[in-house]
């Protein structure tokens, strides 16, 4: 038995009639319908649903703090945005806003786009959004693209986190925070062994100390150098680690990666906070890296790039920004950059000042960061790890005891 699934032309016209035959029944009409009509309705919707250009205020912002950009329909536009919400895209500074020559968006969360009407959006700047146009898709999919740029001047990180609410679930970006989070006042990174002798790149360890003092002495940052570990790779493991990656650890391009671990609490989703507990470092050992002073020719600068990856572990996002910024998603070959743009100051001091706030009662055990001392040298800080005291307190005898 053969019943093949064929098409009808004509619903009112046609196909009613051929019911009537098979059934021998005549047809009530609950509602009117006509095809061309309904068509005609759709598609003079959907074209209202898209404005044909859109503005927006401010068009300079930060990423990934609050900040708040509102949409409207251009001057002499025509068109709205519809009753119904869509969705508002960012330029991705993970990719510099391309993506093989097309343009990479980035979709605000949906509980960052905090009022939508037939005129007017409201939405927060997601961490990740770069300089570049703006994109609103409306709910029937139409897309109208800025004409003007949204300057993004730095990001700082966010962890997205979701929750179930009533029938639902909805998800939350928060801003990340650094704690004195051991006792140190901060974090105590620690230098793979092959790392700090320096047995795969003479220079390294020299031009990642002058990357950091830069941060530190710049905003406050306080990390600081303890003692040489034999761990050699990123883990969960207690220890934030620097090192050289074992093979093709690092995928190709990549240069280097810092890794997180957060931890996050609160009494509600919108009552919520979230610190790094703890950190770890790899540069790729491939590399043909420039090392001390000098520009690097046809290698890549490896104190350039040390700087990046700890305006990462200070909690920076990337920026779209060519020009003499360190968070530009992208380095390459004879581009050196080894200070920090006002931008990326301003970022690390916004962030430096949610490390120095106090800590919720939830974050069992931390403390606010303190303001690293600048003046402290790393000599210091080496001869101060090397040095044991004891016993502490003391009432009339003090041991020292050196490594």
């Amino acid at each position: 038995m053969v019943n093949p699934f064929t098409g009808r032309k004509g619903i009112s016209e046609v196909f009613y009639k051929e019911i009537v035959d098979y059934t021998k029944l005549d047809y009530n009409e609950v509602k009117p319908f006509n095809v061309k009509n309904e068509t005609s309705k759709s598609r003079q919707i959907k074209r209202a649903l898209v404005p044909t250009a859109i503005s927006f205020a401010p068009t300079t912002v930060s990423a990934g703090t609050g900040t708040t950009i509102v949409i409207s329909i251009a001057g002499g536009a025509t068109g709205n945005f519809g009753e119904t919400r869509g969705k508002v895209s960012f330029r991705n500074a993970d990719s510099g806003g391309e993506d093989n020559g097309f343009p990479d968006y980035i979709d605000a969360l949906d509980t960052q786009v905090t009022n939508w009407t037939s005129t007017s959006i409201m939405v927060q700047v997601p961490y990740k959004a770069g300089t570049g146009n703006i994109r609103v898709t409306d709910a029937s999919q139409n897309v109208v693209d800025s004409s003007v740029d949204l300057i993004v001047t730095h990001a700082e990180l966010n962890v997205n986190a979701t929750f179930p609410i009533g029938n639902e679930t909805k998800t939350y970006a928060y801003p990340t925070r650094l704690v004195n989070n051991d006792g140190s006042g901060g974090y105590v990174w620690q230098m793979e062994s092959s790392f700090d002798a320096e047995e795969q790149h003479v220079g390294s360890k020299a031009d990642y100390i002058a990357a950091l003092d830069t941060w530190r002495c710049e905003t406050g940052l306080n990390f600081t150098i303890g003692p040489v570990t034999s761990i050699d790779e990123a883990a969960l493991d207690g220890v934030n680690v620097i090192r050289f990656d074992n093979g093709s650890e690092l995928g190709d391009g990549v240069l280097g990666q810092t890794s997180y671990y957060f931890n996050g609490c609160g009494s509600s989703p919108e009552n919520y906070e979230v610190f790094a507990d703890e950190m770890d470092m790899v540069f790729d050992d491939g590399e043909s890296w420039h090392f001390g002073s000098g520009l690097p020719g046809f290698e890549i600068d490896f104190q350039s790039v040390a700087l990046h990856e700890l305006g990462h572990a200070h909690q920076l996002g990337h920026g779209i920004e060519e020009n003499n910024d360190v968070m530009h998603f992208s380095i390459g070959l004879a581009e050196q950059i080894r200070v920090l743009s006002a931008d990326n100051k301003q970022g690390g001091s916004n962030v430096q000042i949610r490390n120095e706030s106090d800590t919720p009662s939830c974050f069992s055990g931390k403390s606010a960061m303190e303001t690293y001392d600048c003046n402290l040298s790393v000599t210091d800080q080496e001869l101060e790890n090397a040095i044991s005291i004891y016993p502490n307190p003391a009432t009339d005898i003090i041991n020292f005891e050196s490594e």
